[in-house]
């Protein structure tokens, strides 16, 4: 996963242009759900509406099993395209992309003791904290109702945060290379959460042990952070 292009933080301006144009995006899917209304249709605004929360709640998933693993973080992003929000939060940059479709955290790690085994915990506790929640709300409100096509509004918003869990949790297991967030020019590739995890048993031990001399030299400012790919 690596930032390159450096992106400058939108203007106003833009602020106000991507505002109204995302603004009209919405407009165009509420209209069509009201349109023969039924309330089954209000699946589709309440799993839209549930993206952004559960990409942060997956980001934060590998944040937290990197800190537990005692690794470090060096900034967590969420979207990807130009810069919107930059802030300095429990020691790690905070950046907030155009586009919150997708994110990533960079983790580096601390010591050389099981690597493998520690990155592959980091890859999969994204995908992990959305499927426990996912399994959360079937214990909360069981299997039968939860799967029950109904009309009330209550089960809708529980049914369109299980499927909204689950499908973000399947979407990032799939192996696969695909473009990085935060990367504003389109060059750089890296590993979906399942690729990463399998990616992480094939990495030679040596690379684990250069990554820790190398982000001990960083944070002691002997050393410009490297390019992570």
């Amino acid at each position: 996963m690596h930032d390159s292009g450096k992106p400058k933080p939108l203007t106003t301006g833009e602020k106000w242009t991507y505002g109204i144009f995302l603004g009209l995006i919405l407009a165009g899917f509420a209209a069509e759900v009201f349109r023969d209304f039924h309330p089954v249709k209000l699946s589709i605004l309440f799993v839209l509406f549930y993206w952004i929360p559960l990409l942060f709640l997956h980001e934060a998933g590998h944040a937290l099993m990197a800190r537990a693993m005692g690794w470090g973080i060096r900034r967590v992003v969420i979207g990807f395209g130009r810069l919107v929000l930059a802030r300095k939060l429990a020691g790690f940059d905070l950046e907030i992309r155009l586009a919150p479709v997708s994110g990533y955290v960079q983790a580096f790690p601390r010591n050389a003791r099981w690597p493998r085994l520690k990155d592959s915990l980091i890859y999969a506790a994204g995908p992990g904290i959305e499927l426990a929640l996912a399994g959360l709300v079937v214990l909360v409100v069981g299997w039968e109702r939860l799967t029950t096509v109904s009309d009330s509004i209550g089960l809708l918003v529980v049914q369109s945060l299980a499927l909204a869990a689950t499908s973000q949790a399947v979407i990032n297991l799939v192996p696969a290379m695909v473009p990085s967030p935060g990367d504003a020019v389109g060059r750089d590739f890296h590993p979906t959460d399942g690729m990463g995890m399998l990616f992480s048993w094939r990495n030679d031990p040596l690379h684990y042990k250069q990554q820790v001399a190398l982000w001990k030299q960083v944070e002691a400012g002997l050393m410009r952070e490297p390019k992570q790919h």
